[in-house]
């Protein structure tokens, strides 16, 4: 995908008109199942302009696991693309609305009106993997995100001409600062899936798309960093 913040904000909307459809009182968890690219990126931003905070799952995750963060976070929607459809129902079991955004219409009749969201109001909630029990959840606000995205962007003076990688899974925290550091800045979010492409390919890549920014845990890093490579920015 490669989409303008003109067609990435009207598929956001789109989606925010279909939730509003629904009429769930705000604010109300709100899970997202998406693969690693455009279309959960989309996604989040269309819970956020409904009103509602966000939760990914990871469709790599073990079902049992997704149950679990299901069952702890309760949410009044699942919202997935028709890739993620059959993974979707099965953890939803019938008892969660699911909201395919493939099947939504091209164009909504509803207009999407300007919500006013409260700074202390609940972003997103993450779940830890669960390996040592329970998956355990972390709750993050608007004024959080906001205070570590103006950190984040005069640390490293991000602009408009920046490309970021995303390379952390939407049901990460560390997505948040590439994610909302690229497009509060009006720059380019590239999310590039590790699982999918294999990380011998990350070099190559982050070369072709002439990346600026790159963020990643160490472990990532350093299967780039031991091959010596030089890279133009």
């Amino acid at each position: 995908h490669s989409w303008s913040y003109a067609e990435l904000n009207a598929r956001a909307e789109k989606l925010a008109a279909t939730i509003n459809g629904h009429e769930i009182s705000r604010p109300a968890p709100i899970s997202l199942l998406f693969d690693h690219d455009a279309p959960a990126i989309a996604a989040v931003l269309g819970v956020l302009k409904a009103g509602h905070f966000y939760c990914a799952l990871d469709p790599a995750a073990p079902l049992e696991q997704n149950k679990a963060i299901l069952q702890s976070l309760t949410p009044s929607a699942l919202v997935c693309d028709r890739v993620n459809l059959d993974a979707s129902e099965k953890l939803a079991e019938g008892t969660i609305p699911i909201l395919n955004t493939d099947d939504a219409p091209a164009k909504s009749d509803r207009a999407v009106a300007p919500i006013q969201v409260s700074p202390a109001a609940l972003a997103y909630v993450f779940f830890t993997s669960g390996t040592t029990g329970k998956p355990k959840g972390v709750m993050d606000s608007h004024r959080n995100v906001l205070h570590n995205i103006l950190r984040y962007t005069n640390n490293l003076h991000i602009a408009s001409d920046d490309g970021l990688t995303l390379l952390q899974t939407l049901s990460f925290s560390g997505s948040v600062s590439s994610l909302f550091c690229a497009l509060l800045n009006g720059a380019t979010a590239y999310p590039f899936d590790l699982r999918r492409e294999g990380p011998a390919a990350l070099a190559d890549w982050l070369a072709e798309q002439a990346i600026t920014i790159y963020h990643s845990v160490p472990s990532i890093f350093r299967l780039i960093a031991g091959e010596g490579r030089r890279f133009a920015k």
